[in-house]
């Protein structure tokens, strides 16, 4: 993320423009309405974009911005917005949603290449701005139709493989050679790795799965 700020920073103004009219126009071919500056701020946050102040710099304004982009016309009125909002309530990034493109792929940086639809549900809790699976899979036909499409992976293509090396890390964090489910659910709370339950589908049940670290 450093890099790509700084690389855009050092372009000159022409091609820092240039650059903003190509992002602009395919994030509005996502965005069926203006896309808003509260919304152009939460993508920085989970891509790398040009950072919201260098667009200030650029245009002044992000209205400016859009009208010199196109996207809006001059003598457009600017949309409606709560004076007495307070910073703390932040309504915008729940009604401006992710598009599924951009769903998985904060996903994927959350968890992995390689997630169920349980899993990026209970992310979704952390960031309701994410598209719902539902609405994922009904666009797809079906959740694993939608993460190959996008390049990924679902949860269940994990294999035995995957499962023995994370068993094989949490083992070695926890520096014992018989690893509880409950210290693996521990590290699993800052690492990224198979479930519990896609360890015993693998392995038929956990002690199972711990017996192949030994062989």
């Amino acid at each position: 993320m450093t890099e790509q700020l700084n690389s855009f920073s050092s372009l000159s103004p022409a091609i820092q423009k240039e650059k903003m009219v190509r992002l602009i126009q395919g994030l509005q071919q996502i965005h069926t309405t203006p896309i808003k500056a509260s919304h152009y701020i939460t993508l920085t946050e989970f891509l790398p974009y040009p950072p919201y102040e260098e667009v200030l710099q650029l245009y002044g304004t992000w209205k400016n911005f859009l009208i010199e982009n196109g996207v809006i016309k001059a003598s457009a009125k600017p949309q409606k917005t709560s004076i007495s909002r307070t910073p703390k309530e932040k309504p915008i990034l729940i009604q401006n949603k992710l598009s599924i493109e951009e769903s998985l792929h904060l996903c994927s940086k959350k968890i992995g290449p390689s997630f169920t639809v349980r899993q990026y549900t209970e992310l979704r809790k952390k960031y309701p701005s994410m598209m719902s699976a539902s609405n994922i899979t009904h666009h797809h036909g079906s959740w694993k139709l939608a993460l190959t499409y996008h390049g990924y992976l679902s949860g269940e293509a994990q294999s035995k493989k995957n499962c023995l090396k994370a068993l094989e890390s949490a083992q070695i964090d926890f520096n014992t050679c018989n690893l509880t489910i409950t210290q693996y659910r521990k590290w699993l709370k800052n690492n990224v790795g198979p479930s519990v339950p896609m360890i015993k589908l693998r392995f038929g049940n956990w002690k199972n799965a711990l017996s192949f670290l030994t062989d």
